[in-house]
């Protein structure tokens, strides 16, 4: 699990503020190492392609052949395929990133920052800001992917960087570099961290030097480039923050690695929202003659200023009548974003429309790979009808193109 991993972690608890620099003793790296930095990740970027196409299929992505690719050319779009080097489920997480943090603080840390004017862009000195991690629980299957080799629980790992309340407004700070040690791997160019302001992206990344909102939260990645480590951000690793500045030390901030438990996670242990990942067909663990397909639908209903946005799950089942014949028991009904339980009227098709009443059924979705059904049937149904009492679970039959759910 998360705690096998050997890293010794010989820092201190806490990290003492570095004070500012005077204007003097700056020593920013200079234009033309970070010009010579940009060119090799813009020459890896010409290489990405290749790379990704040929490790996705090996990792879960199922993309098309190198050969189809040629055939094709640069006028080919992509297709929906899953990022071969995620460091967490897709499912996780959607654009916007959380604002604040949710669950325990993993680390928290003083680190400086380059100021510079806010104007003129000239450096001004050295700001200290307040780095968080965090994770975010994801579903946790147990299946083996390429984030998780042992079966364990999955997160999203956040960091932001906050300054103080005092900030100057007439200065800002830029972004640092990232870069991260795991099993005690060297801080050098390969170790550089990904870090993007939007989840489940393959390239976006933060420019080193970049301007910095006063708070901002940002997703741990891994760079899908030639020269780079992949990192297990699941596992305990030591994070760098470095403001490149030759006369200020980086700080180095060691991260636990994520076994939860329910008081401190307790979404690693609660059912899934409903939305688009619970779509797919579904085939009955406990009533293995059943079949089950669920579609996730959102759309607007009226005009201008009256009109609504839902959601809504539709759900047709293949099951048996009282008689042993296969028998529909079809169904829909709205819910609300973040939903994790949906109960509806059901109803069975047997002839012409209007179908027939059947009864009642609760939808809940413990993890990517089950969903679980609630029956109740009314009384006195005919022979016609399908009679199930009580709860059903379901497993995944398979994933859709792109949707990869844990």
């Amino acid at each position: 699990m998360r705690n096998l991993t050997t890293l010794t972690l010989a820092l201190a608890a806490g990290v003492v503020a570095i004070p500012a620099v005077a204007d003097s003793n700056l020593t920013p790296i200079s234009p033309s190492a970070i010009k010579s930095h940009q060119a090799a990740v813009a020459a890896d970027a010409l290489e990405r392609n290749k790379r990704v196409r040929a490790a996705a299929p090996a990792q879960g992505g199922g993309v098309a052949t190198e050969k189809a690719l040629a055939k094709a050319g640069d006028a080919r779009p992509g297709t929906p395929h899953a990022n071969g080097f995620r460091t967490y489920p897709p499912s996780c997480a959607a654009d916007p990133l959380p604002s604040s943090v949710s669950g325990p603080v993993l680390a928290q840390a003083r680190v400086p920052l380059l100021a510079k004017d806010a104007y003129t862009l000239d450096p001004v000195g050295v700001e200290d800001v307040t780095l968080t991690v965090w994770r975010l629980a994801c579903s946790s299957s147990g299946e083996l992917t390429p984030y998780n080799g042992d079966g364990g629980a999955n997160s999203l790992t956040l960091v932001s960087f906050a300054r103080d309340t005092n900030a100057s407004p007439d200065t800002l700070v830029t972004f640092p570099l990232l870069k991260a040690s795991q099993s005690g791997s060297d801080f050098d160019d390969a170790s550089r961290v990904r870090p993007a302001s939007e989840p489940n992206t393959v390239i976006s990344d933060t420019a080193f030097d970049s301007p910095m909102p006063d708070v901002v939260t940002y997703s741990l990645e891994n760079y899908p480039y030639v020269g780079y480590r992949s990192f297990f951000f699941n596992y305990p690793f030591v994070l760098r923050v470095d403001p490149g500045l030759s006369n200020v030390n980086p700080v180095d901030v060691p991260v636990e690695g994520y076994e939860p438990i329910q008081s401190e996670y307790p979404d690693a242990f609660n059912t899934l929202p409903f939305d688009g990942y619970a779509a797919a067909q579904w085939v009955g663990k406990t009533r293995p003659d059943d079949g089950l397909l669920v579609q996730i639908s959102e759309q607007w209903t009226g005009t201008g200023a009256d009109a609504t946005y839902s959601r809504q799950l539709v759900f047709d089942l293949l099951t048996k009548d009282q008689n042993g014949n296969a028998i529909w028991l079809v169904g829909n009904a709205p819910f609300n974003e973040g939903g994790r339980s949906i109960t509806m009227d059901a109803f069975y098709i047997s002839g012409p429309r209007p179908f027939p009443h059947w009864g009642k059924v609760t939808f809940t979705f413990p993890h990517c790979s089950r969903l679980d059904m609630s029956f109740t049937p009314d009384g006195g149904l005919p022979a016609s009808a399908p009679v199930i009492n009580g709860s059903a679970e379901y497993s995944r039959l398979f994933s859709a193109n792109g949707m990869m759910c844990e």
